[in-house]
């Protein structure tokens, strides 16, 4: 009896060990299941044509906005998608800061709608059935877990219902 509780939690840790594997969020490199993400720290950043502190300015980011990152340039520019019509400029790297995160999976077939606040009514985005999302926290509101999650450039509260919708690792 000892021995196959012994084998049932040997092989519950395997598993628990590759499922933390396939969702762990590694902000150095950037998949197509894997969005990767900085946070900006400093105001009136430039998003630039290209990887030179001489190429036009594209638009400008503040402090603690975030921005999807789609590679790096030159080890010193970060490659970000800064616009809903996925437009590409280029940041400095001093100017963000790119932390490794945790992330889930929208399960729910129809997505779904993330929320201004913990419990809100107000849709901020619609994720679409399938996106992957960094989260910062994880907070419990009215008996249910909530994620604070982001999706490209909105950032907002997605609910789990108890990890059915969105699978948070």
């Amino acid at each position: 009896m000892m021995r196959n509780k012994v084998s049932f939690f040997l092989v519950f840790a395997i598993i628990v060990s590759f499922s933390a594997i396939a969702f762990a969020y590694d902000a150095g490199n950037p998949t197509t299941t894997a969005p990767w993400y900085g946070v900006c720290n400093g105001n009136y950043v430039n998003i630039r044509r290209s990887a030179s502190i001489s190429s036009d300015s594209l638009a400008q980011i503040n402090n603690n906005q975030s921005i999807e990152i789609v590679g790096v340039q030159n080890k010193r520019w970060y490659k970000v998608r800064y616009d809903e019509n996925g437009n590409i400029g280029y940041i400095y790297s001093q100017y963000l800061t790119v932390a490794t995160a945790t992330y889930g999976r929208v399960l729910h077939f129809s997505g779904l709608d993330m929320k201004s606040s913990k419990g809100s009514t107000v849709n901020v985005t619609h994720v679409p059935y399938g996106n992957y999302m960094p989260y910062r926290e994880l907070a419990s509101y009215n008996n249910y877990v909530w994620a604070d999650c982001v999706f490209g450039q909105t950032s907002g509260w997605v609910n789990s219902y108890n990890n059915s919708d969105f699978n948070y690792m």
